[in-house]
């Protein structure tokens, strides 16, 4: 894991928490990127396997379950998100895993997706490449 992204990790291990109730009252997370990013999921995921780049502590996969996935892998740099996220879904497979270099195989998921991560990286194509 590149410097940066260790020094991102071991932030949002210290503040995990204090981020997930910080999430659940925040105006603008709640009414407006969640439901904007609601709206661009696909009607069903039925039978699709997802990635979820960034779960955080998993306020996506609420509605991403809704859709009827097969399965779902989340990631985060933070083992202290994941763990809350696991709690919430014990369902879902969580990864502690940097988006920049992801070790999954090609063809593994039908759909990726990702809400206020993606902005992390300082090369664009390289991460395309990657989820690509």
């Amino acid at each position: 894991m590149n410097p940066n992204v260790q020094k991102n990790a071991a932030a949002y291990n210290t503040m995990a928490h204090s981020w997930e109730e910080a999430m659940q009252t925040n105006v603008g997370h709640k009414y407006l990127e969640k439901p904007a990013m609601d709206k661009e999921l696909p009607e069903t995921l039925e039978g699709k396997t997802v990635l979820s780049i960034g779960v955080g502590g998993g306020d996506e996969l609420k509605e991403i379950l809704k859709r009827s996935p097969a399965r779902v892998v989340g990631i985060d740099i933070s083992k202290e998100l994941l763990n809350i996220s696991s709690n919430k879904y014990p369902s879902i497979e969580f990864k502690e895993m940097d988006m920049m270099s992801m070790d999954f195989a090609d063809t593994m998921f039908d759909f990726v997706y990702s809400s206020l991560t993606l902005h992390y990286t300082n090369d664009w194509d390289a991460l395309l490449k990657e989820i690509n």
